[in-house]
């Protein structure tokens, strides 16, 4: 009776096991065929390039405030923020050409794909006029770039016989662009990165003005009802230096370091979006951090680190310090629930308590990172979306 249930159970499973394969590799198919046409794919991003010209037509301030000169610093932030998504959807699309199987007849055989690439070229070639007209030497790489694919497509247009070569041809095009395209983007965010580390270090000798001649404080919504987010959180972290904390990370189970997530950070709230930007005025103080809000209410660490302390907010939300690595910390403010204790070891991503709603009904904390007593821009370190 047992060897007939037991054969029973085997072809049972053996049957689950075919038919589970089966739709693995209907689902892998179906995904295949309905891949993105890198040509496709570079339209949309040749999108994103436009909405970033739109948004770069700004000006460092002639006559520098500590709030003209922030409200410049989060043009410049957002300015990062478009190229850093750019620059994502480029290291796509070059994976995207790598693993493409050219089909020979592909682009050929239907007008309108040649009808797609003449509108790029045309589009192309436009840019490159409009940009040799105005005399900008800063183009001068991205002309000689759009030059290169003009040509590329011009030689793919012209051949009738060789549709495979053309194929390729277009593809390594591409791939060029791409390569360029990236290593463009990325020498731009560093110049702008590096021109905001600078920019913060001046205004710290500048006076504050009005809080509210302040723009970009009062373009996100109900700013001054999130004042009570802003938590001055120095004393805490100046207490805990000098206490010297022994944490010891695991390197064993993670092998990054603080400073090795920098960038690459996931947002301590999942689907989280910014509604405040690091020192923005709330509530008349400077913002240490950022306001996070999201739909999702779980609080997760972005590194692995030890529960330095434990506190309360004056409205009796609480909030958690975590000591990381060298003499980093992260802090994670109006939380309604705490799961954590006094110098608990937490892994990366480790949860740690439950955001506080905002009156939208959302969830929101402040996030900020400090490297011993001086606070960080969170922007730098959490990743891009």
């Amino acid at each position: 009776m047992k060897l007939q249930f037991d054969l029973k159970f085997l072809l049972i499973t053996k049957e689950f096991t075919r038919i589970f394969n089966a739709l693995v590799i209907l689902i892998v198919c179906n995904f295949i065929c309905h891949a993105q046409n890198p040509n496709e794919k570079f339209l949309q991003i040749e999108t994103l390039e436009q909405e970033l010209s739109d948004i770069t037509d700004y000006q460092k301030p002639s006559n520098p405030t500590k709030d003209n000169l922030i409200a410049y610093i989060n043009k410049l932030e957002i300015d990062i923020d478009k190229r850093e998504q750019i620059k994502s959807e480029y290291i796509n699309l070059e994976k995207l050409i790598l693993n493409t199987s050219i089909d020979t007849n592909e682009l050929t055989k239907d007008p309108k794909d040649n009808n797609k690439l003449k509108s790029v070229r045309d589009k192309m070639i436009q840019e490159v006029y409009l940009d040799k007209l105005s005399g900008n030497s800063n183009q001068s790489s991205d002309i000689a770039i759009k030059e290169l694919y003009i040509l590329q497509l011009n030689q793919h247009l012209d051949l009738e016989g060789s549709h495979e070569n053309a194929s390729q041809s277009n593809l390594d095009a591409l791939h060029s662009v791409c390569i360029e395209k990236i290593a463009l983007h990325e020498d731009k965010i560093d110049a702008l990165k590096f021109e905001m580390d600078q920019l913060m270090e001046s205004i710290k000798n500048l006076k504050l003005t009005t809080p509210n001649q302040n723009k970009s404080a009062s373009n996100a919504s109900n700013k001054s009802s999130n004042a009570k987010y802003n938590l001055s959180a120095k004393k805490y972290i100046t207490s805990l230096n000098q206490q010297n904390l022994n944490y010891q990370p695991n390197f064993g189970i993670d092998n990054k370091t603080f400073e090795d997530r920098k960038g690459f950070m996931n947002w301590p709230l999942a689907d989280g979006q910014r509604i405040a930007r690091y020192q923005e005025v709330i509530g008349n103080v400077r913002l240490n951090g950022t306001l996070i809000e999201s739909n999702d209410n779980i609080v997760k660490t972005v590194a692995q680190g030890m529960v330095g302390f434990i506190g309360s907010n004056a409205d009796g939300s609480k909030f958690v310090i975590i000591k990381h690595d060298k003499d980093f910390y992260s802090l994670y403010s109006n939380l309604k629930e705490v799961y954590v204790i006094q110098n608990q070891t937490l892994k990366y991503e480790q949860s740690i308590g439950i955001a506080d709603k905002g009156k939208n009904g959302k969830n929101i904390i402040q996030f900020q990172i400090w490297d011993k007593n001086q606070t960080l821009n969170p922007s730098r370190w959490l990743k891009n979306k």
